[in-house]
């Protein structure tokens, strides 16, 4: 029988029926971890053995949500504890991509140098192979070396791919200036971390810094908060039948959409403040524990954002961000180059020829895309482990704005070639126009991502956060 929150069956049931107690589940966790950094620690290892252990770390990370279980009572810390160890199996495999680099670079360091012996009949060639700059790579000689690495250091962009802009088709490059409207709002952004510099916050001891952060951003939790909780009846309610919400409510549907838009709006906010509570909760700890000067940011203002590739590429949830794109979408480029390069060499009967620039681009659309599926399935494996279930919502949400990405930067790619550069002076459209169109189908599609939580009861549970 179908029931308000169980709408129908689920495309697929995750439950082992076991249900681990928490410090059992915390400290596997850290059993892997130190594991992975004994193994690193290990001087003289082999790599083959390297990526064999590492594998068999990674694959226990990720299933171990499921002999957690399901526990009704605590939903959020499940699917945040899952997402943390999917997030720590993709770190650990870079960890271990970076030694195994590291290792080969080492190796052939060694070569040169004992061929280096052999050319000093040739100041020549022994100067210039002395000259080259040493290449500099993990550095871990203690757990919270490994800590720092795992959490909080930003990882280093790959040369070829960074140095790399997506040309207009006009032959105009993106510029680093700004939007007038958006240069104000970044003047507004500066002088708040002003005020933050003039009354000493970043001078205050830890153990007074880090309580306050997270009431500061429980404290400003409370307004979109307040606004989510007293609509959560109707929340729910048009999530399942929109016409019997409006109906209920005595509403017209258009009435009872903008009132479903604006509490959903609130609700991003609400995530995304609870979001960073939550962050500087854990891992301003962890900084501190770790002795580390800083951490990277959570976000980057995505309130700023100029465009959906703004927003997903360099300001929202940027840890996992910079580890995708150094897991999947650098690989992706490099192999589907690589195929491309081979594919064009055959055709002109094995002579280089370099790659045309839709190609190019092409193949970083796919490489993108492949980063918003993979993400979608991490968040879909998380909402199963915490809620037992999965109806697909966020392999939808997550697919419409990799696709909304795609269109929106082919659209600026068209608009640069026919409208004149006083219109477009960055080579991309008005701030205003990218906000507006990112923020409205983020609220649009945000029913797909919050849908689980509304159907799961966690948005309910919310109301134990509200004040007001």
């Amino acid at each position: 029988m179908e029931t308000l929150l169980d709408p129908g069956e689920p495309y697929f049931r995750v439950d082992l029926g076991t249900h681990l107690p928490m410090p059992i589940y915390f400290s596997l966790v850290g059993l892997h971890m130190v594991a992975h950094y004994k193994l690193l620690a290990m001087p003289n290892l082999s790599r083959a053995f390297m990526q064999w252990a590492t594998s068999l770390i990674v694959v226990s990370l990720v299933l171990l949500p499921l002999w957690r279980g399901v526990n009704p009572e605590h939903p959020l810390v499940d699917m945040g504890v899952s997402f943390g160890c999917v997030f720590s199996a993709i770190r650990v495999a870079l960890l271990t991509a970076a030694a195994c680099r590291q290792s080969a670079s080492e190796q052939r360091a060694a070569i040169k140098r004992a061929l280096h012996k052999k050319l000093d009949d040739y100041p020549s060639a022994s100067a210039q192979m002395a000259a080259a700059p040493a290449k500099t790579g993990l550095a871990i000689s203690s757990l919270g070396d490994y800590i720092r690495a795992m959490y909080l250091d930003e990882p280093a962009p790959a040369a070829h791919l960074s140095s790399q802009q997506i040309e207009r088709s006009n032959g105009r490059s993106v510029a680093s200036a700004v939007d007038s409207v958006q240069a104000q709002l970044i003047h507004l952004a500066n002088g708040y971390d002003q005020w933050l510099k003039s009354i000493g916050w970043h001078t205050l001891p830890f153990w007074i810094r880090y309580p306050l952060s997270p009431l500061a951003y429980l404290l400003m939790l409370q307004l979109p908060l307040a606004l989510v909780v007293r609509n959560v009846d109707f929340l729910t309610l048009y999530s399942v039948d929109r016409t019997a919400a409006a109906y209920f409510y005595g509403m017209s549907a258009a009435g009872a959409f903008l009132r479903w838009t604006l509490v959903i709006v609130a609700l991003v906010f609400a995530f995304y403040l609870g979001m960073l509570m939550w962050y500087a909760i854990v891992f301003d700890l962890v900084q501190w524990a770790v002795g580390a000067p800083a951490r990277r940011d959570l976000f980057r203002r995505p309130w700023l954002t100029s465009s959906p590739r703004d927003l997903w590429g360099r300001r929202w949830n940027l840890p996992v961000q910079t580890s995708l794109a150094e897991a999947v979408y650098q690989p992706c480029c490099r192999l589907l180059d690589a195929a491309a390069q081979r594919a064009y060499a055959l055709a002109a009967g094995g002579r280089q020829a370099g790659l045309p620039r839709p190609l190019r681009r092409a193949n970083r659309f796919v490489a993108g895309f492949g980063v918003f599926c993979l993400s979608a399935l991490i968040h879909e494996y998380t909402l199963s482990v915490a809620f037992g279930r999965s109806d697909l919502d966020h392999l939808r949400f997550f697919c419409f704005h990799g696709l909304l990405t795609i269109g929106y930067t082919l659209l600026e790619t068209a608009a640069c070639a026919i409208l004149p550069s006083a219109l477009m002076p960055n080579a991309s459209l008005p701030f205003v126009v990218g906000w507006l169109l990112t923020w409205i189908c983020m609220a649009l599609s945000a029913q797909w991502f919050f849908m689980p939580y509304i159907r799961g009861g966690l948005v309910d549970n919310f109301v134990y956060y509200a004040f007001l």
